[in-house]
């Protein structure tokens, strides 16, 4: 369990939205610290959220599994993906006192009906530069893959035909993988 889990869901819930917003406003454009020009303040905050909670958990961040950890926060309305991320610290850690219907109808809807595009572009980018992949066409079902096989625990919250076509694009790559080696 994270430290701030003695103080339940409510506790993740609340430390989660107060470091979305530090990390908000350490990426504004008139803050000291640099930023890449290609990442939003919004897009920061999540990371830098979910980032410290990793960190809070006394687990390793690696770069490209925290951004497909994100990816479905990344495709929802700004106010919805702070709330549902939270929720999302909340479903990893105290599952039990989560709203996973909620969570999941958040973010099955981001998935069926995107609302940032140019994430998923932006995403790929990152992904094949840590990870020396191919040039093949970015989509939310190969992201979906590469989440399923990182075991990421919003895979679980799918429905169940989004699931299947992940799960048989994640089955495709490792067949890929070792027709290669």
């Amino acid at each position: 369990m994270g430290m701030f889990s003695i103080f339940g869901a409510s506790g993740i819930r609340n430390a989660m939205k107060k470091s979305y917003f530090k990390h908000y406003k350490m990426a504004m454009p008139d803050s000291v610290r640099l930023q890449k020009a290609e990442t939003s303040p919004h897009q920061a905050g999540l990371y830098g959220a979910l980032g410290s909670r990793i960190q809070v958990r006394g687990q390793k961040i690696i770069e490209s599994v925290l951004w497909m950890e994100l990816f479905p926060f990344m495709l929802m309305d700004e106010n919805v993906a702070i709330e549902a991320l939270a929720e999302y610290a909340v479903y990893q850690e105290l599952p039990q006192k989560a709203d996973i219907e909620l969570l999941g109808s958040q973010i099955n809807s981001a998935l069926d009906n995107p609302r940032n595009t140019n994430f998923i572009k932006h995403l790929g980018e990152i992904i094949s530069e840590s990870q020396s992949s191919s040039n093949e066409e970015i989509t939310i079902t190969s992201f979906g893959a590469f989440a399923f096989l990182n075991n990421l625990a919003w895979i679980q919250l799918l429905g169940d035909a989004l699931y299947q076509d992940i799960e048989i694009k994640a089955r495709q790559l490792m067949q890929d993988i070792e027709d290669e080696s």
